[in-house]
């Protein structure tokens, strides 16, 4: 473990544990999944693991051609309507939902078995 990444987790656990205990006491589940998340999401902004995993993503998309699919599905959307008439907004929201689906599954596994790695490194229960 990088000594960053330790310093963050001891951080996190000395200055944020006792918040954490107060927010997540009791059965709220939905509460200590939101805590738990953003304890997450800070760590890998904070160590840089999130600049990381979105190379990573990147990398693999384009890899298996996603990107390129992605892109023809937004050209052939814009023809057919006409340049001149798609906002991107509108574009996001007809496209984003099927390109999410078609994110291949092995891509998925695979970042979530690297986020479950950089989990590994908050100590929420100490």
């Amino acid at each position: 473990m990088s000594s960053q990444r330790q310093q963050i987790s001891r951080t996190w656990s000395e200055a944020e544990q006792s918040q954490y205990t107060q927010q997540t006491s009791g059965n709220d589940w939905r509460k200590k999944d939101e805590v738990a998340r953003d304890a997450l999401k800070r760590y890998l902004e904070q160590t840089g693991e999130m600049d990381r995993l979105k190379n990573v993503i990147r990398a693999q998309l384009t890899e298996c051609g996603w990107r390129d699919e992605m892109r023809k599905t937004c050209q052939a959307y814009t023809r057919s309507r006409g340049i001149e008439q798609v906002s991107l907004d509108e574009l996001v929201a007809e496209i984003a939902p099927k390109g999410r689906a078609s994110v291949p599954d092995k891509v998925k596994s695979d970042i979530l078995d690297e986020i479950r790695k950089s989990a590994k490194f908050i100590d929420m229960n100490k």
